[in-house]
């Protein structure tokens, strides 16, 4: 259904549960998701990024126990009506490019199987989160928020973590220790505020990927590279 302009009421209709595993509603026009979720209980991906949805009529979302997968990305939301925690093999969350506050964002009490969250250009000033509770994520995205450095104090209990993207976030300086983080192979520090080069990464092996401005910085020098994009 990707890209159809449908109106949320004319796709009601389904009445007794379903097996579907994967749904796409991107870009269809929805303000509301137009199924009753008691009858998806067996989705495992679900995809309703690019609707300007209400979030007040998403509540009901955490009954889908098997979701995997969730992408709310650019859907015009000011909130989210329920705890992800209540998902608990959800792997994969995008809720990015949603005008979002840090103190709404989350209702998180409980550790996640989260493996991939992108959070980029949500508005936040903070992580939503307690680190504590994500020590299984891989991927992480908070690029293009304005994010306060000190917020990052604790990043480093992100063991699993392979990727971060901290690209466009108004930062200073690099407050916290990436040491610890033994799994990590990509850092993208792009288009922030460095006036040299942050010391704390020199303690970086050196096939970590670190982009930051328009160079890429080790420990035998700099080099000039081109922006990249990953």
């Amino acid at each position: 259904m990707h890209s159809n302009e449908l109106e949320s009421d004319l796709l009601v209709g389904m009445e007794s549960p379903v097996l579907l595993e994967k749904l796409d509603l991107s870009s269809c026009g929805l303000e509301k998701f137009p199924f009753s979720f008691d009858l998806l209980t067996n989705l495992k991906e679900l995809d309703m990024r690019s609707n300007k949805l209400d979030s007040d009529l998403l509540v009901g979302m955490e009954k889908l126990k098997s979701l995997e997968k969730l992408n709310l990305r650019c859907c015009d939301l000011k909130k989210l009506p329920f705890c992800f925690d209540s998902l608990t093999n959800l792997k994969e969350l995008d809720i990015s490019s949603n005008k979002l506050d840090s103190e709404s964002l989350f209702c998180m009490e409980k550790p996640m199987l989260l493996e991939k969250l992108d959070l980029h250009s949500c508005d936040v000033k903070k992580p939503p989160f307690s680190f504590d509770l994500l020590t299984n994520l891989k991927e992480l995205n908070i690029s293009s928020n304005k994010l306060d450095p000190e917020s990052l104090v604790g990043i480093e209990k992100l063991a699993l973590l392979e990727k971060l993207n901290l690209r466009s976030c108004d930062l200073k300086q690099l407050p916290f220790r990436f040491k610890k983080l033994k799994n990590l192979r990509i850092l993208l520090l792009l288009e922030n505020d460095f006036e040299e080069y942050p010391s704390v990464l020199r303690s970086l092996p050196e096939h970590i990927i670190i982009d930051i401005r328009e160079f890429k910085f080790s420990k035998t020098g700099i080099t000039r590279v081109f922006r990249t994009y990953v």
